[in-house]
């Protein structure tokens, strides 16, 4: 049976001649009563304290195993950007690589093509440095004979016959050969009309 202050307040002895002295006995019993209480408050004091304690420990362990959860989201998701950042940067590196092998390749066509042009301007410059000489070599010759032929205020007996040196119809002379800035050698084909025309050796 449980017994509180007031139980004890309340509690009345009944009386004898050889008892003890009433004033003494309720003087104790409300001491008694009062450290009850106090004892009382304290525990129910202790009891809403410890409550609230389990309540925070409660959401204590709520808190950590959610932070646990988080951390391994964190961690998946760490993994995951990991491995797409990884695939990203594998395909821009091949992407890269082929438009730098495509950039290498048209730089080698352009280069091959303009390597051509160069060669066939270099034989152009040849063949019309060529051409042009012969041209000045014939110039000079005719206007040698002719400066032989017009000498001495006058022509000369039979010098009209010599003022052309011109092949016979039909015959074209031999073709000479010079050399071209890069070590090679053309033939240089005098026709009878005076045209020249070459061939690469």
């Amino acid at each position: 049976m449980k017994i509180s202050p007031q139980d004890i307040h309340a509690q009345e002895f009944r009386r004898s001649l050889r008892g003890y002295d009433m004033d003494e006995v309720d003087a104790f019993l409300a001491q008694v009563a009062d450290e009850l209480e106090v004892h009382i408050q304290e525990n129910l004091h202790l009891k809403d304290r410890i409550k609230v304690l389990e309540e925070r420990v409660a959401e204590y362990q709520r808190l950590d195993e959610r932070l646990k959860e988080t951390l391994v989201t964190a961690q998946e998701m760490k993994e995951e950007i990991a491995k797409v950042s990884q695939h990203r940067v594998e395909a821009a590196a091949a992407q890269a690589r082929a438009e730098a092998q495509s950039i290498v390749a048209d730089a080698h066509t352009r280069l091959v093509r303009m390597q051509s042009q160069v060669d066939d301007l270099r034989r152009y410059r040849d063949s019309f440095v060529i051409r042009y000489k012969a041209f000045l070599d014939q110039q000079y010759h005719f206007l040698a004979d002719y400066a032989k032929s017009e000498g001495a205020g006058g022509p000369a007996p039979g010098a009209a016959k010599k003022t052309e040196r011109r092949e016979p119809q039909g015959k074209t002379p031999p073709p000479s050969k010079a050399t071209t800035a890069e070590g090679g050698e053309l033939e240089i084909e005098i026709t009878p009309e005076g045209e020249t025309e070459d061939s690469a050796g």
